[in-house]
């Protein structure tokens, strides 16, 4: 009874310090969820880019003095609670916060599978408060140098704030990373006036959406148990609806699927992981980081055709800053990154107006930021040296088309029929 009331006590000063955090934005960005979300990197970013030359230790002294500057600040902009948007975003995170915790205390363990073990290493390894590069706890005769692991350097900034442990820092961040991102999902949607129950559907098939298999899955596969409700079935029903598609393993296929695509010497997995799947696998994977990024660039795409010039500004820095952020937070999305914006940057000056300066600034800071945590760079800088990857060893054009192509479909259908969903006032 007293660990959970400890555990209360600790979730609830987390949530009065990010509300502070979000009000204190809003001065600079009026847009509740984008500016949560900022906040959180930006003092997440300052703290790695200098610990990268000054180990600060433990910052559990902190805790009290931030938790009651905290208060100060929400009872000094009390007037933003009269704000409907502000209301709905903090509703809307606080839900996504619930549902994040229900599955997290419903499967507490840390075990083999998943990467839950490897994460929580990494987790462990940056709560000593030691200069960066960390010694490595695994591996003790090297520095923790050889992954993208801002996120996890996130997860045990917290727990160094809140005095956690790193089983309590694992617990709690991958709670608040995904309800960052169905907050900004939340205000993407409402930036571009979508209808209320298109934005609840699309939350909850981002939150549990897999690869839309699923009402075909029992004509394709048999389940290994016969029980429906067993705990094999509930696995294989997951792992079938977010990474299989297509073709199925003639062990796990059903008569009738054999009978239609005949027999198959493996199944087809998809290189992918749905945002919906972190939450049933219990899982603090880069992938997160990746959904995180890609949210907060579209809803600032939504958000500067609403502002004005300063805001715009503000909003184009933050923008620049993601592409050389998701280095650090998961490289594998960095040209889907750099992409995205750079096409939205060439559209949107369409027009004529060419002026970048806010948006390379952005990239030019996240770039400084970012620089210490590449291998090797802090000490010898001269190493940091591109070199190509060999072809066996790239995605092939089929992978592409099955991870990024169909997404780009789904765009651009979403975009022909976004006229069905938008509300009679847009």
């Amino acid at each position: 009874m007293i660990r959970a009331i400890y555990v209360l006590e600790i979730g609830a000063a987390v949530l009065v310090n990010i509300s502070a955090l979000t009000l204190l934005v809003l001065r600079y960005i009026p847009f509740p969820a984008t500016a949560r979300a900022t906040g959180i990197i930006g003092v997440c970013l300052l703290f790695f880019s200098l610990e990268h030359f000054v180990g600060l230790g433990s910052l559990y002294p902190l805790f009290l003095p931030l938790t009651a500057l905290s208060l100060f600040v929400i009872w000094s902009e009390r007037a933003w609670f009269s704000d409907e948007a502000f209301r709905t975003s903090e509703i809307v995170f606080l839900c996504a916060l619930l549902y994040g915790a229900l599955w997290r205390l419903s499967f507490p363990e840390v075990v083999e599978d998943n990467d839950r073990l490897a994460d929580l290493h990494r987790v462990a390894n940056y709560l000593a408060g030691a200069k960066l590069r960390p010694i490595d706890y695994w591996l003790p005769y090297q520095r923790f140098n050889y992954y993208y692991t801002f996120r996890h350097y996130s997860a045990a900034l917290l727990g160094r704030l809140f005095g956690l442990g790193p089983g309590e820092s694992f617990t709690l961040a991958p709670i608040i990373l995904p309800a960052l991102v169905l907050g900004l999902a939340w205000e993407f949607l409402t930036l571009v006036r979508v209808r209320l129950w298109a934005k609840l559907l699309s939350i909850a098939a981002l939150a549990i959406g897999g690869t839309g298999i699923s009402p075909l899955l029992h004509f394709v596969t048999s389940p290994s148990s016969p029980d429906f409700f067993s705990y094999e079935s509930a696995v294989e029903a997951l792992i079938y609806n977010s990474r299989l598609l297509g073709l199925f393993d003639s062990s796990v296929a059903t008569g009738t699927w054999q009978a239609v695509v005949g027999e198959t010497p493996r199944s087809v997995r998809l290189p992918i992981e749905t945002f919906g799947y972190q939450y049933a696998i219990g899982g603090y994977h880069a992938v997160l980081a990746g959904f995180l990024l890609q949210f907060l660039a579209l809803t600032i795409m939504a958000a500067i055709p609403r502002s004005s010039q300063t805001v715009c500004s503000r909003l184009e820095f933050v923008l620049g800053l993601s592409v050389p952020l998701a280095l650090c937070s998961n490289a594998w999305v960095f040209p889907l990154q750099a992409a995205l914006v750079g096409a939205w940057t060439l559209w949107d000056r369409r027009s004529g107006t060419w002026d970048v300066r806010y948006l390379a600034a952005g990239a030019g800071a996240g770039c400084c930021s970012c620089f210490p945590f590449s291998p090797g760079s802090a000490a010898k800088p001269a190493t940091c040296i591109s070199h190509s990857c060999p072809r066996k060893r790239t995605h092939r054009s089929r992978s592409f088309w099955s991870c990024g192509g169909r997404f780009w479909c789904w765009c651009l259908l979403s975009c022909c029929l976004r006229g069905a969903f938008r509300s009679p006032d847009s």
